[in-house]
């Protein structure tokens, strides 16, 4: 005697109608992992463009003249050293036999900004966190505006850094920044930097730290 059709496969159907069930209640969790993963992959792959295409050179006499070019007309001079200034004083620097590193900051094919991070030499005013300290001043430090905002400047800064730590080893970095200049401020705490609340001799701008 033969199983009538709808009993030999009802179990089929429930096993199926189980399998839907499960799927209806797991799939918006699997579309929004899949969602997640995805968009993190692509985060990290646009973070490796932008970490190659910044790119720090040691200035020398053909990307000087590059740099001069950099328009810095709506960068107050009171935040940052101009090109011609930090030149000088990484030339300073390197006839004082002082170590450090001078870089101009290039985008794909752009001089945009540059850096000069320097062997410190002790100064009456510096904050009591670095006295009798071996530690580096980053001296001048800026990034064209129009390129602000694109992670150019924390790529730069992390870079300078790295290049002092595997020359030099652990170190103190101390810097200056204005104290007006709050959009300044907040980027050097992001990137690890600690506000002292001192201020220099002439009281415009705040000592701020790093340690590594």
């Amino acid at each position: 005697m033969s199983i009538p059709f709808g009993i030999e496969w009802a179990p089929a159907f429930r096993q199926l109608a189980d399998i839907s069930q499960l799927i209806f209640t797991i799939g918006p969790f699997l579309f929004v992992g899949i969602f997640v993963i995805l968009k993190i992959r692509s985060k990290r792959e646009d973070e490796d463009v932008l970490y190659n295409a910044v790119q720090l050179e040691p200035v020398d006499n053909y990307n000087k003249a590059e740099l001069m070019k950099i328009d810095r007309s709506d960068i107050p001079f009171e935040y940052a050293a101009d090109v011609k200034d930090t030149i000088a004083m990484a030339d300073y620097g390197t006839a004082m036999g002082l170590g450090g590193k001078c870089y101009a900051i290039k985008y794909h094919k752009n001089y945009v900004g540059m850096i000069l991070v320097g062997k410190a030499v002790e100064d009456a005013a510096d904050p009591i966190e670095v006295k009798g300290r071996k530690f580096f001043r980053i001296m001048g430090f800026f990034i064209q505006s129009k390129y602000q905002g694109l992670g150019i400047g924390t790529l730069a800064l992390q870079k300078a850094i790295d290049s002092i730590y595997y020359e030099y080893g652990n170190k103190t970095f101390l810097l200056e920044c204005h104290k007006d200049n709050e959009k300044a401020i907040s980027f050097y705490e992001k990137n690890g930097f600690v506000n002292t609340g001192k201020l220099n001799s002439k009281g415009t701008d705040y000592f701020m730290i790093l340690e590594i």
